[in-house]
């Protein structure tokens, strides 16, 4: 029997990079669906968090997942440029968000055509391993879209198109994302019981595995 489970990802956090390949081999070895539920960074949902937060938190985190990605063999880099415009000394968010919305609507129309899982992974690669720089000029976003089977520009269609409508998607995966008891990215949910963060995939495969999960023939 197939086990269904959800994973709450955001395209803005590195963890979430740390965590989606795991997961997407997860899927290939095991008999499981993965249902991604994307949802926009905190620093679109809540801006002021960052100015609340320890002036420690963000190079712990940046020295953090620099450390987990090597321990992993995985590469690892801040993106260039940011999905969010924020200045990362005051940590204060700019008004103008040109990649966030685009990038968010974008996994989420992949979600609906049922590669939700293997565009975030190849989305958050393309941003967060430093393998390439300026990944939203040129082709990069075409050949990662194809990379999941898709087609960039019929998912740029789809979003133009239905914007207002992946949003309240988007906006319903944050509220069940809190109903499922966190806020922050990247968060596995299988029968209630939710796993934050990367260091928490080996005890949701121990756990998928108690109820019964089979690895495919």
């Amino acid at each position: 029997m197939t086990l269904q489970a959800d994973l709450y990802l955001s395209i803005r956090n590195p963890n979430s990079y740390l965590v989606a390949w795991q997961y997407r081999k997860m899927v290939e070895d095991y008999d499981l669906d993965i249902r991604v539920k994307p949802v926009y960074p905190l620093a679109i949902r809540n801006p002021g968090y960052f100015e609340e937060a320890s002036p420690l938190w963000v190079p712990y985190l940046i020295k953090d997942c620099k450390r987990y990605a090597e321990f992993h063999g995985q590469t690892f880099a801040l993106p260039r440029p940011d999905p969010i415009v924020q200045n990362l000394e005051t940590l204060e968010i700019a008004d103008n968000q040109p990649y966030i919305y685009r990038l968010t609507r974008l996994a989420m129309e992949a979600v609906r055509r049922g590669r939700g899982l293997a565009f975030s992974h190849e989305l958050l690669h393309l941003i967060w391993s430093g393998d390439v720089e300026n990944w939203n000029e040129g082709d990069q976003l075409a050949q990662c879209a194809g990379r999941a089977g898709l087609n960039l520009a019929e998912l740029d269609e789809a979003v133009m198109k239905n914007a207002e409508d992946l949003d309240r998607e988007v906006f319903k995966n944050q509220d069940d994302l809190q109903a499922d008891g966190h806020w922050y990215t990247p968060s596995f949910v299988f029968n209630e019981e939710l796993f934050f963060g990367e260091s928490r995939v080996d005890m949701a495969l121990w756990r998928l595995k108690q109820n019964g999960l089979q690895r495919r023939s």
